[in-house]
Order: C-alpha cells, then structure tokens, then sequence
C-alpha cells in the first residue's frame, strides 16, 4: 500500500517549519519584543470571497489570554483609555508636523527597542459606512465638522490585525508581564503568549463596538431603485404597485420584504429578487453619532482598534 501525506499533514509540517524559522529570526535579527508572525498557506483550490481566508497563526493552548483579559479590562484597561486617551483630530494634525514630539507627548512605547508610537485616542464621529462582509470588517467614520466624507477607519473584524492596545498600555510588558486587579501577576514566557493577550484585546474591544452598533441591513425603495425597475424593463403596472413604498424608512429585510410581498402580490415570485437588488441597501447605524474610545499606531497602520462605543445626541458633551 502507497502511503500519501494528506493536506492536513503538510500544513503541520509546513507551520512547524515556519515556527522553527520564526524563532531563529527572533533571536537572530533583532526582532522586537512583542512582534509575532502571520502564516497564509496558499492551497490549489478555488479561491474564496474576498476576506473569507482564515488568518492562521500558532497558538499556546497552555496560556488562557481570555482569563487575562477579564482580570485588567475594567480596573485597568477601560479607566487608562478614558484618562489617557487624545482627541483623535488633535493627534493626526500634530503626528504631521513631528512623529517624536507628539509621540512623547500623547503617546506610549516600551523602552529598550525601536518600537513605534502607540496612542490611546477617542473622538465624536458619525458612521458613514459598516462593512461586515469581509473578515476584516471596518467601519468609517465623518468627523467633525461633519461633511459626510470619511475621516477614520475602524476595525470591527472579527479579524482585526493590530497591537495598538495592548502595545499603548503602559502597565502591560513583555518582559514583567501585568498585575490584574484580582492582584495575580502574569507573566509572558513565549512571544505566542504576548501575542495572544492582544487578540484578546482586540475581541473584547470589538465586542463592545458590536453590542452598541447591532450592525443590520435595511432596505428602501428610492428614485435610483424605480429608474433600475424601468431599466430592466419591469411592467408599468409592477412599479405602480411598488409606489406607495417609494422613500419610505429604511426598513430591515424581514419587514421589507414582507411589505413588498404584500404590494405585488401575485407578482411578489416574479420580481422580489429584482426589487431587492435594487433596493437602497444601507445600515442601521449609518448617519448616527458615536464617541469611540480606541487605539492606533500610526507609523504601522492607520486603522484605529476600538475598545469602547457609545451612541451620542447631538449637542452631548
């Protein structure tokens, strides 16, 4: 019998390698405390949606980053963010005219490397888009003074690809570790670890972000949808029907189709796919005001990692 390796087989063998590589390149070039590796292992198979691909990297099943986390978010995470955090429009304009100076200023980075500058931020903006089609999911945002143009990146993930929080908070190391507000000490014996506890971070920032935004689809018939109706040649007695839902609020899919089928009819089988295709598809949270409590790093990304949400009124301060 001819013995074959199977494709889980060869991707272990290939990670293992890629670990063993990894490793010597930390304690060979000068790899920054902190910094871990992302491995994209490319198959011969069909390429999925764009954002589908699963980010791979290795995992210390012995360290719980999860237990971590709840231990220091709200003693020590979320009060350092509302303490520390700089206006985001203040901390742009000023990291244009000099990165040190506004870093030492607003910022945060461990000593002993030639880490980059990390910055607690927060700021008033309203949601101008959510994208949770991707795995990495964004959302922007206009800020003040409002001119619908977005401003600011987001990320909502679930896959988000960023340190900024943990590497922004000055009472988390890699090499003393962080003391809970249960009084334990953790400690980081592998960069595996250190990498885990900002995953962490990031999913519980990302959990709070959801919660507040409850991001859904609605649906309205708009000017734009009855010009595409006439284009694709739908009958003349079809768009009357759909009138009386010209303009209407957004509505969520559910309720919208339940008022489209109740408007068409008989003809509801025929033309509902087309009535959605070409409904003005938006979410929920657009246009409403936010206050987003996050971090960035901006000579690496500038996407901002949030840890807290709130919606606001206008003229709340």
């Amino acid at each position: 019998m001819r013995l074959h390796f199977n494709t889980f087989y060869k991707t272990r063998i290939f990670s293992i390698l890629l670990m063993v590589l990894c490793t010597a390149m930390l304690f060979l070039s000068g790899c920054k405390e902190g910094d871990y590796f992302f491995f994209y292992l490319v198959k011969n198979k069909a390429p999925k949606a764009q954002g589908d691909n699963r980010l791979e990297y290795f995992k210390d099943e012995k360290f719980d980053a999860d237990k971590v986390v709840n231990d220091i978010w709200d003693g020590q995470v979320v009060p350092a963010i509302r303490e520390k955090a700089v206006d985001l429009a203040t901390l742009l304009e000023e990291w244009q005219h000099g990165q040190d100076e506004t870093g030492r200023h607003y910022g945060y980075r461990e000593e002993g490397g030639d880490y980059p500058w990390n910055f607690l931020i927060k700021t008033d903006g309203r949601v101008v888009s959510i994208n949770t089609k991707s795995r990495k999911g964004t959302m922007s945002l206009d800020l003040p003074p409002y001119d619908g143009t977005p401003d600011a990146t987001i990320w909502i993930g679930p896959i988000i690809t960023s340190y900024s929080i943990r590497d922004a908070l000055n009472f988390i190391s890699f090499t003393t570790g962080v003391k809970g507000s249960s009084g334990t000490p953790y400690k980081f014996d592998t960069q595996v670890q250190f990498s885990e506890l900002s995953n962490s971070l990031n999913r519980r920032g990302n959990q709070n972000v959801l919660a507040v935004l409850k991001p859904q689809m609605c649906f309205a018939l708009t000017d734009y949808s009855f010009e595409e109706f006439k284009k694709n040649n739908m009958p003349d007695a079809v768009i009357e029907k759909l009138n009386s839902a010209k303009n209407q609020a957004c509505a969520l899919e559910p309720q919208f189709v339940e008022t489209i089928k109740n408007l068409l009819g008989t003809d509801a089988g025929q033309y509902q796919e087309l009535v959605l295709k070409y409904a003005d598809a938006s979410d929920t949270a657009k246009g409403k005001t936010v206050r987003l409590y996050g971090a960035i790093t901006p000579q690496k990304a500038k996407e901002i990692t949030p840890a807290l949400l709130e919606f606001i009124e206008e003229g709340q301060s």
